[in-house]
């Protein structure tokens, strides 16, 4: 199901829902994963830079309402292109 306004994009499947916004933030329902676009860009230096994990990420930023399955994923994407933005004509 494909839900889609002028602010905002839900994608549901059986498993999990996303909700796209304007503020770059990717929100899963499944597992309350919230990672701002500032928060990509911090992972992506500490990924690349001083070769942090996703149990290393998950573990130095308690405070942060990250997902062990979201840092994963955003990882395989750092890794397999080096970037964090969406793919070409995604929006």
């Amino acid at each position: 199901m494909v839900i889609s306004s002028k602010d905002s994009m839900v994608i549901s499947s059986k498993d999990s829902m996303v909700i796209s916004n304007k503020d770059s933030r990717v929100i899963s329902s499944k597992d309350s994963m919230v990672i701002s676009s500032k928060d990509c860009v911090l992972i992506k230096v500490l990924c690349q830079e001083k070769g942090y994990r996703s149990k290393k990420l998950f573990a130095e930023f308690p405070n942060k309402a990250w997902t062990m399955t979201s840092l994963k994923c955003l990882l395989r994407k750092i890794d397999a292109s080096g970037l964090i933005d969406r793919k070409r004509g995604s929006r």
